[in-house]
């Protein structure tokens, strides 16, 4: 069904409501979708058909509480040439977001900002087109273990994300062609666990840090 942008906006919130009422997820997950919905290009198809409810769209994982009270878990969208800037204030929206994959598209302007999103656990945003990073993007995030921002050429020069180092799950991170520069922090005794650091093709200087030799899962 093609996407109609003369609606008014009542039917607009009173599409959310009944989309609420069926699937009951988190008002502020179903604001947020409808906005990525029509902010994104080159959505799946069964994002735009209304037999359907949120946690049934392609690449919407939802998961359950104890109450039985439904919430997004994982957003799954690799691949699919989607492109345009993302809405804003994800971390204040997808609170009880896992997993986020968006790797190999077209998504331009800032990242998004995960910050105080306790459990977040793995972050895909790899191959696009991403040109700015928001203050304190990464903090909070206490549940972490993968990130991977690998081949996003446009960000401008930036130092590695000592937020990172509060993270001792962090199992791998991936920051290759990312405009990286500057000498690495001597911290990465914090990594306990790291198993994989992807850091090339950079502008990085200066010696390896002594604390990568305490990264004995590398």
């Amino acid at each position: 069904m093609p996407r109609n942008k003369t609606l008014p906006t009542f039917f607009f919130f009173i599409m959310c409501a009944c989309v609420l009422s069926h699937d009951k997820i988190n008002n502020k997950e179903t604001v947020y979708l409808l906005q990525f919905r029509e902010a994104i290009q080159n959505l799946p198809s069964n994002w735009f058909d209304n037999s359907t409810t949120i946690c049934q769209w392609t690449g919407v994982v939802c998961g359950y509480t104890p109450q039985n009270f439904r919430f997004v878990e994982w957003i799954e969208l690799k691949s699919r040439r989607l492109n345009r800037i993302l809405p804003l204030n994800l971390n204040e929206s997808l609170v009880a977001l896992s997993c986020l994959d968006l790797r190999d598209n077209f998504f331009s302007g800032p990242l998004p900002s995960f910050s105080s999103l306790s459990n977040l656990e793995q972050i895909f945003l790899s191959s696009n087109n991403f040109n700015s990073i928001p203050h304190g993007c990464f903090q909070g995030l206490e549940s972490l273990a993968l990130i991977d921002l690998g081949n996003n050429p446009k960000l401008p020069p930036w130092i590695f994300p000592t937020d990172l180092n509060n993270y001792s799950r962090l199992v791998s991170i991936g920051l290759s062609a990312t405009n990286l520069m500057g000498f690495l922090p001597n911290t990465f005794d914090s990594f306990s666990i790291l198993t994989l650091l992807y850091l090339s093709e950079n502008n990085l200087t200066g010696v390896l840090p002594e604390s990568f030799s305490k990264l004995t899962k590398l």
